[in-house]
């Protein structure tokens, strides 16, 4: 269970209570509220998009007596607090969960690792896929518009025949993870200098010209609003990203929350999380006011 410390803390790994009325006023017309008889506890890690996912998630689910948000986690720490009942939820993506929770290096098609990992989460850990949430984060390179003229540079493959001039920026789980490697291997990259950073630098460090260029994720809002150019994984070296909403087998089993939570599945495309992204992280407009937002685009129809 989550200690006090971690449930009354203001610094990373903090948890922020929603209390019911701020959690039910999104969701009129979805019927009877859920009522777990506590509070239900969503994750994020360090990153915009994450964040204001576990707060949709927690809006849409309108417990009875609210939910925490504890942010700031590490992927393989929230992975973990799942799988052991310490959190109820939080948004991963397909790749992630292939590559380094599972170990998986083989790459069949999108469909058939969504239904592997499912079964595998289910069968292994106890955790639940409620529902791919319709849109893809994947990663890419990115560089400055001016980077990549000078380097003739399109795709991934492109950068690669001058990567030995380049230096790259990411954040530090990044380099520790398998899909680097797969990345890395496909391309033969060589980077002059790999810099590790974290999610909120890596775009002004690239734009700033402190690095020539960045792992970057496709649904950033930031990527248009700084000009920066995407490289795509032309040689599909890395998995899908799709976004899924992972439940913990206790809240899974209580009563009305994988119904729930179920009317998120497909409803927001990249476009709709892009203009998320930026609202959060060009407009400076705050986690919560973002999710009200995206509650009411989701749900609309």
């Amino acid at each position: 269970m989550l200690s006090p410390e971690i449930a009354t803390s203001t610094g990373p790994g903090a948890s922020g209570r929603c209390t019911p009325q701020a959690a039910s006023g999104l969701v009129d017309g979805a019927g009877e509220r859920v009522d777990l008889g506590r509070a239900f506890v969503v994750g994020s890690k360090d990153f915009g998009e994450s964040e204001v996912l576990a707060q949709l998630a927690g809006r849409v689910l309108g417990n009875a007596q609210g939910f925490d948000h504890r942010r700031g986690m590490g992927g393989q720490i929230a992975f973990d607090a799942l799988a052991a009942g310490e959190i109820d939820a939080y948004v991963d993506y397909t790749g992630t969960v292939w590559s380094n929770v599972m170990g998986r290096e083989d790459l069949p098609a999108r469909s058939a690792i969504l239904a592997q990992m499912s079964g595998w989460l289910a069968r292994e850990r106890g955790v639940v896929v409620v529902a791919p949430m319709g849109f893809e984060n994947a990663y890419c390179l990115a560089v400055r518009a001016e980077t990549a003229e000078r380097l003739g540079a399109a795709t991934i493959s492109d950068l690669a025949a001058h990567s030995g001039g380049v230096s790259l920026g990411s954040d530090p789980e990044f380099f520790e993870r398998s899909d680097w490697v797969a990345l890395r291997d496909a391309y033969g990259l060589g980077f002059a200098r790999l810099v590790s950073m974290t999610p909120t630098l890596m775009y002004p460090a690239v734009a700033g010209g402190e690095v020539d260029a960045i792992t970057a994720y496709t649904t950033d809002g930031r990527i248009a609003a700084m000009g920066l150019v995407v490289l795509p994984d032309d040689r599909g070296a890395l998995p899908p990203y799709d976004a899924v909403l992972l439940l913990s087998a206790r809240a899974a089993a209580e009563p009305g929350v994988v119904a729930r939570l179920q009317r998120l599945a497909g409803r927001i495309d990249a476009a709709t999380m892009q203009e998320a992204n930026r609202r959060v992280d060009i407009e400076g407009e705050s986690v919560e006011a973002v999710a009200g937002w995206l509650v009411g685009v989701v749900l609309s129809e």
